[in-house]
């Protein structure tokens, strides 16, 4: 029975440690666009960061914005949810498989 209970812990764990990468790579999406938006033709370092402006487009404050900050909210808080439910997972699998630390 612990050898069954830990397989699939390992599997739920796999599993949250790809939602966790996918989530990271999103909100890093989400905060690149947040930043540039929208700016055609334009990358960060063009736009803004070394021209001692602003690193935050002007579109920050507008509807774009404000829905890429949502979104790299949401995508933080699956993260983070991740990889404290990949803490649990392995905490659990580490007692139930050894009793104890």
């Amino acid at each position: 029975m612990p050898r069954l209970l830990v397989s699939v812990g390992t599997g739920i764990l796999v599993a949250l440690c790809a939602v966790a990468a996918v989530a990271l790579l999103a909100s890093g999406y989400f905060f690149l666009k947040m930043v540039n938006s929208p700016q055609p033709g334009q990358t960060i370092l063009d736009a803004r960061m070394f021209k001692g402006k602003s690193l935050f487009s002007d579109a920050y404050l507008s509807g774009e914005g404000k829905v890429a900050r949502s979104k790299l909210y949401r995508s933080l808080i699956w993260f983070v949810g991740s990889w404290i439910g990949v803490a649990v997972i392995g905490l659990a699998m580490q007692l139930t498989f050894k009793g104890s630390f």
